[in-house]
């Protein structure tokens, strides 16, 4: 039975339901409460007749899971307020107003575009995409001065929307201090302004929440679940969770050429609106070992920008570093379609800005089992500071629960798709004077069962990086 006067748990709860800073992000952790703070969160201004709150979630039932939070908690405080399924709101006898809503795809979110909310609320805000976490911001707003104007969230680590959330909230910052960063914009006349937004995160966990039943035994049970669920849902670890693709990255070692004896491969995602991915990985034949040197990642450029981009960086390195002109170069098949009003490729375009590639071998489960053998035995190692966004985005990657041996889509997976052409690259091609221009489709068939059998043979102490024992 809920309390007829519900209150806060002390502590990161009370912490959270009392911050000024208009955005701020709970939990990190299961069980810590956040559900239960965000749904009473919305009751606070009830009594203000233009007092107006969303609650989303990103799927239907999803959201039903809070409807009946708020119909326990909602009917027991305020026995005059009124639940409209049928507009999905609860409607208070002050004229006050909390909305509950979903956005399943990521353009649902502008069903909201003509509402305005003083107060809007994310539960479990990784589910959700960043381009509709930011669009809420549009709808943040009242004609009532006594409102505050807040974006409040709660989540736990993983699924599609970790990296931006993490790089939004966690990365680089301390919990409970807050941030502030400065826009600078410009007025219609030309005019420089500059506005201040903050925001905070409060981290919770279930050693938070005295009021939750059973505490122990539902502690016992996450950390009975393993390792990975124990660290992320237990301790609110950002940097493990369950589902997790890739828990292991590449060891960084010193900028600087290894050996003088190596060979260049350039791989690439391309991308337009979703980011182009582009890197250069050193391949030492004699010390078994392969450098990423370079990366680039960026998005709306033009094929001519990019190509001039990367060809830039790409001198940049043979220049101080001493890095081979790429003697591998592959790419994102797609890259070589052609649209019906046109023979012109996205290859094609590039090529004549002289960033020109083969096409990449597709085959995604034999990519993937290469690419974490070479992370697996340290193989693949990262320069120091050269591949900034492999770091935030390949360790925020789910498995495909239809498919482990693939990517949970929705992912910011570009990094890790470029990796997988260069990676199905070496093994395919093996060394630049056994690199192929066109590979026969027959051949690139086999090439999973070939991978399997190589990986096989190093479980019994062979060798990976090499391709002795290979047919091609």
């Amino acid at each position: 039975m809920i309390q007829k006067v519900w209150t806060p748990n002390p502590g990161p709860q009370t912490f959270f339901l009392s911050t000024p800073i208009r955005e701020v992000m709970y939990g990190g952790a299961a069980g810590g409460g956040k559900s239960e703070a965000l749904v009473a969160l919305a009751l606070r201004w009830v009594d203000n007749k233009n007092h107006r709150a969303i609650i989303l979630r990103r799927t239907r039932p999803q959201l039903q899971e809070t409807i009946d939070r708020t119909v326990d908690l909602y009917s027991e405080l305020y026995p005059d307020a009124f639940w409209r399924e049928a507009r999905l709101r609860w409607e208070f006898p002050s004229g006050a107003i909390i909305a509950m809503g979903h956005a399943e795809q990521e353009r649902d979110i502008l069903n909201y575009k003509s509402f305005q909310h003083n107060l809007i609320i994310f539960d479990e805000l990784t589910s959700f995409t960043e381009y509709q976490y930011k669009f809420m911001f549009s709808r943040n707003r009242t004609a009532d001065p006594t409102l505050p104007l807040l974006i409040r969230s709660g989540t736990n680590p993983g699924d599609i929307g970790h990296e931006w959330v993490f790089k939004r909230f966690i990365l680089s910052r301390e919990p409970y201090k807050p941030y502030t960063e400065v826009m600078k914009l410009k007025s219609p006349k030309g005019t420089p302004i500059e506005i201040a937004m903050q925001k905070q995160y409060v981290p919770a966990t279930v050693f938070d929440n005295p009021r939750l039943a059973d505490r122990d035994g539902y502690i016992a049970g996450m950390a009975d679940m393993g390792e990975d669920m124990m660290n992320a849902m237990l301790y609110g670890r950002w940097d493990i969770f369950e589902g997790q693709f890739f828990k292991q990255l590449p060891e960084r070692v010193p900028p600087g050429l290894k050996s003088p004896n190596h060979f260049t491969i350039r791989c690439m995602d391309y991308g337009y609106v979703d980011p182009s991915a582009i890197y250069w990985l050193v391949v030492y034949p004699e010390l078994r070992k392969i450098d990423l040197v370079g990366e680039l990642y960026v998005s709306e450029l033009a094929v001519p920008d990019l190509a001039r981009m990367a060809l830039r960086r790409e001198a940049r390195l043979q220049a101080e570093y001493g890095v081979k002109p790429p003697a591998i170069r592959v790419a994102d098949p797609s890259m070589f379609k052609t649209e019906a009003t046109s023979a012109q490729s996205v290859n094609t375009l590039l090529g004549k800005h002289g960033l020109w590639h083969d096409k990449a071998n597709n085959d995604r489960a034999a990519g993937w089992a290469m690419l974490r053998a070479l992370l697996s035995d340290g193989t693949l190692r990262a320069w120091e500071g050269m591949t900034p966004q492999l770091y935030l985005t390949m360790p925020t990657l789910q498995y495909d629960p239809k498919n482990p041996d693939d990517i949970k889509a929705g992912g910011k997976d570009h990094t890790a798709d470029s990796l997988r052409y260069g990676a199905l690259s070496y093994f395919e091609y093996g060394s630049p004077m056994e690199m192929k221009q066109h590979l026969n489709p027959e051949i690139q068939d086999t090439v999973f069962p070939r991978l399997i059998k190589r990986l096989e043979g190093k479980a019994r102490g062979g060798d990976v990086f090499g391709l002795d024992g290979f047919d091609f």
